[in-house]
C-alpha cells in the first residue's frame, strides 16, 4: 500500500510545483470538453485537474489563492457542462481550499458553483460563502449590483434554527470548517483505505483503486453494508466478476424477505451487466421465491404497479372469494410464468382471515369496478379534504353462452 500511495502521488506533486511557478500550465488543468462517441461528454483534464487539488490539499499555502480559484471556476464548468446529478469530492476539496482563505470576494465564485444543479444547490453549502464573516458578507452581497443579491441575502439572513435564533453564524461557519478539515485532512496517513481508492479512481488507475478497496473491505466486518460498498466500488471500476461474488456474499447473509429479495434485484442487475443471462434468469427466480406475502393488502411485489396491480411475478393476485362477495387479494402464483411451478390463479390457497376494521382493496375487473370503503380508509380521506363515495359491490360479469 506504501508503494501505491507513493507512486499516486508524484505526478499531481509534480503538476502543482509546475502550476505554482506560473499560469503557463494552467491550460492543462482546464475544462475541455470531450465526445465519448456516444452523446456524453467528458472533461479531458478532469484527473490531472483533481489531482493538483488533491497534492494542494496536502500542502496549502497562503499564495495558492489564484490557483485555486481557477481550479474551483473549471470544476465549476465541468459540472454545468457534463454532471447534471450528484457532488463529488473535486469541487467540494475545490470550494474549501478557496473557502480557507475567508475572502469576501469569492462569495460569486462559491454562489456560482452552489447554483449548478439540484444537487449541488444542496450539497454545495450556504457555509462556503460565510467564512469571511456573516456580517461583512451579508453588508457587501447588499451593497452589489449582483442579480442574485437578494436571494443570496434571504438564504443566508432567513434560515433560523428550531429555537428561532440564526441558523448561519460565525461560531456554525467555523465548526464547519473543522469538520470539513476532518474530512479533507492535511496529511496523507490521516486517509482511510477507501479514501485512497476514491482518489486512486478519480485518477484513472483502477488497479490501485481495487486493491485499496479491498484493503479497506478486509479490516471491515462483513456486513450487509461493507459487502455493499465494495461490490459497488468494484462494478464502479469494471471488476464485474469480483463484484458478483462479494454480491452473491451479500446476497447469503441478508434477511429473509424483502432484504433479500433487494440483494438479488441487485445480483440480476450485475449478472446482466456482465452478459450472464441464465445466471441472471435464475437470480430473478430466488427473488420471486425471497418475496413475501403483503398481508395489508398493498402490493409490492416486483411486479407491483401504481394502481395497485400486479404482474406475474408478484404473490399477490386478485381472486374473487365468491361470486357474492367483494374481491379481495389472497396469497398465490401466476401460472402463466413457463416453468416456475407457481399455482395457478384460479385455484389460491385458503385466504387469510379478515382483519376488523381494515380497509378493503379496490380492484378493476374488465369494465367492472369493485370497491368498498372501510373505516381506516375513510378517515384517511377526511384527513385529507375527500369525500368518500360507497358503492355497490357487484359480482362479476359471467359471459354468456
Amino acid at each position: 500500500m506504501q508503494d501505491d500511495r507513493a507512486r499516486l502521488l508524484r505526478t499531481p506533486r509534480r503538476d502543482l510545483a509546475a502550476a505554482r511557478r506560473g499560469t503557463s500550465t494552467w491550460a492543462q488543468l482546464a475544462f475541455v470538453p470531450e465526445s465519448t462517441g456516444d452523446g456524453q461528454l467528458v472533461d479531458r483534464n478532469r484527473a490531472a485537474r483533481f489531482g493538483v487539488l488533491w497534492a494542494a490539499q496536502y500542502d496549502r499555502r497562503p499564495d495558492d489563492l489564484p490557483l485555486l480559484r481557477f481550479l474551483l471556476d473549471q470544476e465549476t464548468r465541468r459540472y454545468r457542462e457534463t454532471a447534471p446529478l450528484g457532488l463529488g469530492r473535486g469541487l467540494e476539496l475545490a470550494g474549501l481550499l478557496v473557502a480557507e482563505h475567508r475572502q469576501r470576494a469569492d462569495v460569486w465564485l462559491h454562489w456560482q458553483a452552489k447554483q449548478v444543479t439540484f444537487d449541488t444547490a444542496l450539497g454545495y453549502r450556504t457555509h462556503h460563502l460565510l467564512t469571511a464573516g456573516v456580517a461583512a458578507t451579508v453588508a457587501a452581497v447588499r451593497a452589489s449590483a449582483h442579480p442574485d443579491r437578494d436571494r443570496i441575502v434571504h438564504e443566508i439572513t432567513a434560515a433560523r434554527n428550531h429555537d428561532g435564533t440564526p441558523h448561519f453564524t460565525d461560531d456554525a461557519v467555523d465548526d464547519w470548517l473543522a469538520a470539513q478539515r476532518t474530512r479533507f485532512p492535511d496529511h496523507p496517513d490521516e486517509e482511510t483505505p477507501r479514501d485512497w481508492a476514491d482518489h486512486a479512481a478519480l485518477l484513472g488507475d483502477r488497479e490501485a483503486a481495487r486493491r485499496f478497496l479491498l484493503h479497506w473491505a478486509a479490516t471491515e466486518p462483513r456486513t450487509g453494508q461493507t459487502l455493499n460498498s465494495l461490490q459497488f466500488g468494484l462494478a464502479h471500476l469494471g471488476f464485474l466478476d469480483e463484484a458478483i461474488d462479494v454480491q452473491a456474499e451479500a446476497v447469503a447473509v441478508s434477511g429473509a424477505g424483502f432484504g433479500k429479495a433487494s440483494a438479488l434485484l441487485t445480483l440480476i442487475r450485475l449478472h446482466r451487466t456482465a452478459g450472464h443471462f441464465a445466471e441472471a434468469r435464475q437470480a430473478l427466480r430466488d427473488c420471486g421465491d425471497a418475496m413475501p406475502t403483503d398481508p395489508s393488502g398493498r402490493t409490492r411485489g416486483c411486479g407491483a404497479t401504481s394502481s395497485g396491480s400486479t404482474s406475474c411475478s408478484s404473490r399477490w393476485h386478485r381472486t374473487p372469494i365468491s361470486p357474492s362477495t367483494s374481491w379481495t387479494k389472497v396469497p398465490g402464483r401466476c401460472a402463466a410464468c413457463p416453468g416456475s411451478g407457481w399455482t395457478a390463479c384460479s385455484t389460491p390457497p385458503s385466504p387469510p382471515p379478515s382483519t376488523a376494521g381494515s380497509a378493503t382493496s379496490s380492484t378493476t375487473t374488465g369494465n367492472s369496478t369493485l370497491a368498498s370503503s372501510g373505516p381506516a380508509t375513510r378517515r384517511s380521506a377526511r384527513r385529507h379534504g375527500r369525500r368518500v363515495r360507497h358503492r355497490r359491490t357487484r359480482p362479476p360479469v359471467t359471459p354468456r353462452g
